[in-house]
């Protein structure tokens, strides 16, 4: 009930009725935009985030319906954080095409090795394990699609994906490799 006052005095323009909105779900929001956005961007850029959902609040009040401001708020949170998030990727990406920005030669040979060694490994599965896998966990197909494309039971590839794991986990064992080394 409360949410419905304060969504009416939102749409009349009042004023406190922000600051009352800012008081009582900053928190809220926080957590939302902190989650999206918490390893890629810094703390200055999170609290203005935070800050854009209630200016986009105080923009659109005439959009409010219903007696959900919470979930509108939520949804507004996460619609920022996620543009934020993708107005910072070309930075990131332009970054790391920088020559200077390339990692080193040993660690590219390293990173070949890694994924060599994980391509053999996945290739001594056998087939269909291997399809299941390669589909799986590369092509990231549902189990079901992976079912019906091999005329499998969705609980038999899951069962091979199990096995697979297990063989693959015994193959790096026997290799001296573990799989931190490998991800």
């Amino acid at each position: 009930m409360r949410e419905k006052r304060l969504i009416a005095r939102l749409q009349a323009g009042e004023r406190g009725a922000l600051d009352r909105v800012i008081e009582a779900y900053t928190p809220y929001i926080s957590v939302i935009v902190h989650r999206i956005l918490s390893p890629t961007l810094p703390h200055e850029e999170i609290e203005e985030a935070v800050a854009d959902v209630f200016i986009t609040l105080w923009q659109n009040t005439d959009k409010l319906a219903g007696d959900s401001l919470k979930g509108y708020l939520a949804a507004i949170a996460r619609s920022r954080a996620i543009n934020r998030l993708r107005q910072a990727r070309p930075a990131c990406e332009t970054l790391e095409r920088v020559p200077g920005a390339l990692p080193p030669p040993e660690a590219q040979v390293l990173e070949n090795e890694r994924a060599r060694t994980l391509r053999d490994a996945i290739e001594r599965l056998g087939s269909p394990d291997r399809e299941i896998f390669l589909r799986y966990y590369y092509e990231q197909q549902p189990i079901h699609t992976i079912a019906d494309a091999l005329s499998l039971s969705p609980s038999a590839v899951k069962s091979r994906l199990m096995r697979g794991r297990k063989k693959l986990r015994a193959d790096f064992t026997e290799r001296g490799v573990t799989l931190e080394e490998l991800l």
